[in-house]
């Protein structure tokens, strides 16, 4: 069945069901016109910054095997330290 409806296995992505009541929604809406009133526009006077971290230890936690038998997989056996980077984006015209 999995070939014949073109189906994989994925981790599911869970979204609280308050994401998109209406008290969350009119709350982003009131945090925007606040952004407006004190004049901050993301094309003309913003800065975006992203941390993202990279866990050079992490390994795939799923994986294929026959029935009956373990998905094992080798890894090395060193310790990687973690890395993290820091980006800023600006809008230019």
């Amino acid at each position: 069945m999995k070939e014949e409806c073109n189906l994989s296995i994925k981790v599911i992505s869970r979204n609280p069901l308050a994401r998109n009541d209406d008290k969350n929604l009119e709350a982003r809406a009131d945090w925007v016109d606040k952004w407006i009133t004190k004049g901050i526009s993301y094309l003309d006077n913003c800065v975006f910054l992203d941390e993202s971290g990279f866990d050079g230890n992490k390994r795939r936690s799923c994986g294929w095997s026959p029935r009956g038998t373990k998905a094992i997989t080798t890894t090395p056996s060193i310790k990687v330290d973690n890395l993290v980077t820091v980006t800023a984006l600006m809008v230019t015209r």
